[in-house]
């Protein structure tokens, strides 16, 4: 399994994950909600 960091804007990020036997990927942005 592989994570990446991804910036993204100037103060936030994302984490790219990547299983390494099935190629299967996701994104996940935890940002926080607006209330």
């Amino acid at each position: 399994m592989k994570i990446d960091v991804i910036p993204m804007f100037e103060d936030n990020y994302a984490y790219l994950i990547i299983d390494d036997a099935t190629k299967d990927a996701a994104i996940i942005d935890p940002a926080e909600p607006s209330t």
